[in-house]
């Protein structure tokens, strides 16, 4: 017998705490068993299963209290078992690789059909023993594509056990590979082939090794890849086998089907029984409605007859307007004639009009020549004296010819030509640019758009201003836009097309914002930025304080260069200054720091007091 405690201080036994906690468990977890990820901690039950570094324990002795005991558990699954079922999962797989003229073979988790896409035998052909599982639906939705038919030659999908090995359930997409792959995903397979150089082998592999990719790549890494993993879970067994827990839910819902198909066939032979104890009372509620309609036919009868009379009435009626149309038709006769006479009398046909319009224009059409003629004289002899004056503009100053040209014009933006230098960057544009060469832009250069943005803000009198510009795209993938005070336009079109970009602005916030902007280096090149005043776009011409040709800038300043003598010489308000155009040297300056050349040239040199002059062949110092 067990003692059982009489009071709350009193010692509990053993034996009863044992009775007590069997009890209590017995009862919340009859036909319970549990899977251990960890090691067991009582309380565990016979049947219960724990996964311990691949190996699979069973419960043999149940422990409702204490310390964990080895001893309660049997080993049931080894490594050696699980090499086995690698080596059956995969078995099919590599049979399948075998014949495979792409060198590998495409599995699939997805709702849609995979092969809708494969048009042709030979793209089908080389997705035979691909495999398809449907993502929202249970596991024996597997399918393999074969080849069904060879005369003539069909292809379809056949329902099949594939393993789930075989299936990426993340990315719905995975391929196995039989030779060495260049482009892959992780969780793809790759079963090594033969003749393969060691130094390519993955880690710990021989040829018939199976690896699965680790790291996506677009290139061969040997690194990438590692040995098929063997740790055997719960879940690769469950996918085979049913547990105890999921043959209870099924005859559960099965007992649930039958209650319900059960009470269902009672609902239906009770309204069976219900329509035809109703039938009667339906009858006599058509028999009323019938009477019913009798009262309303008598009525519409009589209402009939009183519609007939007032008919008979109405033809009688009709027959003296018949008599008043046929008069009326007389008298709209009579009527024609007489207009037909008075327009022939007081209008022009159509033929008689157009002749004499013809005759008119003509006599314009030679007033209007004569006229075009003696302009284009006039303006072909105003032309010749603009040219004369253009030709006694150049200049020749110690060999080098200077030909003013390109003067500046009605454009607002500043160095719209991308030809004005400062300390190596451009004037009045802000940000990342680079400046190339384009022989059919007017200025001859262009700005390609480099991944930022670049910015020119002018500050100008509210109204009406036009933008326009022209664009290349030199690259597909490149993403391109103009902002004109916030408002975005894309730049589209096809590469080396030359496309025109055009936009009125309302100005109202007295300065008008001009951004470039860009994804990636050099995707666009733009040229010929204009902003005019107006709602239409003018001609490219240059700002009105700038003149830029090939060889004089003016903007900020002015800049010559010589080509000839491998100089370029700038003046701008901080002075003057001469550079070498190919090594960007600086040969001389003239500024506000003072002045420097490698040779200077003079009769007399004043620095503070100190005097230094020559004259008659004698040289002189003073104020020492």
């Amino acid at each position: 017998m067990i003692r059982e405690p009489m009071y709350d201080n009193d010692i509990a036994t053993k034996e009863y705490v044992d009775q007590k906690l069997k009890s209590e468990v017995d009862t919340s977890l009859t036909n319970y068993s549990k899977n251990w990820g960890t090691t067991p901690v009582p309380p565990y039950h016979v049947n219960d299963t724990w996964t311990s570094n691949g190996e699979i324990y069973v419960c043999i002795q149940e422990r409702l209290i204490c310390e964990f005991n080895t001893l309660d558990w049997k080993k049931v699954i080894d490594t050696t078992v699980y090499d086995e079922y690698i080596a059956n999962t995969f078995k099919i797989t590599t049979n399948m690789l075998a014949i495979q003229t792409d060198d590998k073979i495409e599995t699939y988790v997805q709702n849609d059909d995979p092969s809708v896409t494969w048009v042709t035998n030979l793209d089908k052909d080389k997705h035979v023993y691909d495999c398809w599982r449907k993502s929202t639906t249970n596991s024996t939705d597997e399918f393999v594509y074969q080849k069904i038919h060879t005369n003539p030659v069909s292809y379809g999908w056949v329902q099949q056990k594939v393993s789930a090995d075989l299936f990426d359930f993340s990315d719905g997409y995975k391929c196995i590979y039989k030779s060495i792959p260049s482009v892959y995903n992780v969780h793809d397979l790759w079963l090594i082939e033969d003749n393969i150089d060691a130094s390519s082998l993955p880690n710990g592999c021989v040829s018939g090794t199976w690896v699965v990719c680790k790291t996506s790549n677009t290139t061969y890494n040997k690194s990438d890849w590692t040995v098929y993993a063997n740790d055997l879970t719960m879940d690769k067994i469950e996918e085979h086998f049913y547990t105890k827990t999921e043959v209870d839910n099924t005859v559960t819902t099965l007992n649930n089907t039958i209650n319900a198909g059960l009470i269902s066939t009672k609902n239906s032979v009770l309204q069976e029984v219900s329509s035809i104890y109703t039938t009667q009372e339906v009858t006599n509620s058509i028999i009323h409605d019938i009477n019913d309609q009798n009262v309303v036919i008598g009525t519409v009868v009589d209402t009939q007859t009183k519609h007939t009379t007032q008919l008979s009435s109405i033809q009688t009626d009709l027959g003296g307007i018949t008599s008043q149309v046929s008069t009326l038709e007389t008298t709209v006769e009579e009527t024609l004639g007489e207009f037909e006479n008075n327009l022939a009398e007081n209008y022009y046909t159509k033929s008689e009009t157009n002749t004499t319009i013809g005759s008119i224009i003509e006599q314009n059409n030679n007033e209007i020549e004569l006229t075009i003629t003696e302009q284009v004289t006039r303006i072909d002899n105003d032309l010749v004296d603009i040219r004369t004056k253009q030709n006694q503009l150049t200049q020749t100053s110690n060999g080098l010819v200077q030909v003013v040209s390109n003067t500046g014009g009605n454009n607002l933006l500043r160095n719209s030509y991308f030809k004005e230098f400062e300390n190596g960057e451009l004037t009045y544009w802000f940000g990342k640019h680079k400046v190339v060469t384009v022989d059919y832009s007017k200025s001859g250069t262009a700005l390609s758009l480099q991944n930022g943005k670049v910015v020119q803000r002018i500050n100008l009198v509210n109204g009406n201003y036009c933008f326009s510009c022209k664009y290349k795209r030199l690259s597909s993938i490149c993403n391109s836009k103009v902002i004109l005070n916030n408002n975005e336009y894309i730049l589209d079109g096809e590469v080396d097309e030359i496309c025109t970009l055009t936009h009125s602005i309302d100005l109202t916030t007295d300065s008008i914002t001009i951004e470039f902007e860009s994804d990636m280096n050099d995707g666009f090149i733009l040229y010929e930025p204009m902003l005019n005043d107006g709602e239409l776009p003018a001609l490219f011409t240059q700002n009105a304080s700038e003149s830029i040709s090939d060889t004089v800038i003016i903007g900020k300043g002015i800049e010559v260069t010589a080509s000839n003598i491998n100089t370029k010489t700038s003046i701008n308000a901080d002075g003057m200054r001469g550079r070498n155009i190919y090594t960007d040297e600086l040969t001389f300056y003239q500024t506000v720091d003072g002045m420097y050349a490698k040779r200077v040239e003079t009769e007399s040199l004043r620095s503070g007091d100190l005097i230094i002059s020559s004259s008659n062949g004698h040289n002189t110092i003073t104020g020492l």
